[in-house]
């Protein structure tokens, strides 16, 4: 649609569960928007906002948050007042950090933040419990130091990452885990650590050498190695009976 604006007085419909804002000319919500204490679920992806009403923690029932492709350089610090919020996606923004309160946001599993302006990790995203899925695509991040012990799914594909950092081989839940084009040098000989891993992407690297360690991952399905300078594959791949996809084209 072409909508730019929302009238003041949208705040009366408090029985509201679902909002979907997508895809128009909004450049800001109204305040009153706050007021629907029974919404789930905001959708306002694609639109020109310029930032979120500071009292969007009054939000309280809040499942879900996209506000995909808009212009936002910050998020209010209210939004960790969100006790129930589990979805958050921000891709195609301006953000380069997250409010101190973020790591109030306890139920958190899918943190979507790609394509933003992040040179390093916040470091309140270690205090999220219950973090799984963490999207940082496309960003300026050249090293990974935030431990998060939850952390199932990681992309990190289209950074500046020169090795794979010795945090992220310490989390033990980690089943997918991509940083294809960035700029790995190798593959480190403990990447047997990360004993859950499913999914390893690591296409569009400077990676020669696959090292016979690689056997360790024992529950790795899909290896991904296209578009490095690997010229040789370890007879110990052959070992790895859970492999179902390599792919090492050009």
């Amino acid at each position: 649609n072409n909508i730019s604006a929302l009238p003041k007085n949208f705040g009366q419909l408090i029985n509201l569960t679902e909002l979907n804002l997508s895809a128009n000319y909004l450049v800001e919500l109204p305040d009153s928007i706050c007021l629907l204490r029974n919404l789930k679920s905001l959708d306002c992806s694609c639109n020109r906002l310029l930032c979120l009403p500071s009292n969007i923690g009054h939000l309280i029932r809040l499942s879900t948050l996209d506000v995909s492709v808009n212009q936002l350089a910050c998020f209010p610090k209210t939004i960790g007042n969100l006790p129930e919020l589990i979805d958050l996606r921000a891709s195609a923004n301006h953000l380069s950090d997250l409010p101190d309160t973020f790591c109030q946001l306890s139920r958190l599993n899918s943190l979507i933040l790609r394509k933003n302006k992040f040179v390093k990790v916040p470091r309140g995203l270690g205090e999220l419990i219950n973090l799984q899925h963490l999207n940082m695509k496309n960003n300026e991040l050249y090293e990974f130091d935030v431990f998060i012990p939850s952390l199932k799914q990681l992309n990190l594909d289209g950074n500046q990452f020169k090795c794979i950092s010795p945090i992220i081989l310490q989390m033990k839940n980690l089943q997918i885990l991509s940083l294809q084009n960035n700029k790995i040098f190798d593959i480190p000989k403990n990447i047997g650590l990360l004993q859950s891993l499913k999914l390893l992407h690591l296409s569009s690297n400077e990676i020669s050498v696959i090292p016979n360690e690689i056997r360790d991952l024992i529950a790795l399905k899909h290896l991904g190695l296209k578009q490095t300078s690997i010229t040789n594959l370890p007879k110990v791949i052959c070992d790895m009976s859970n492999l179902t996809y390599i792919c090492l084209d050009e």
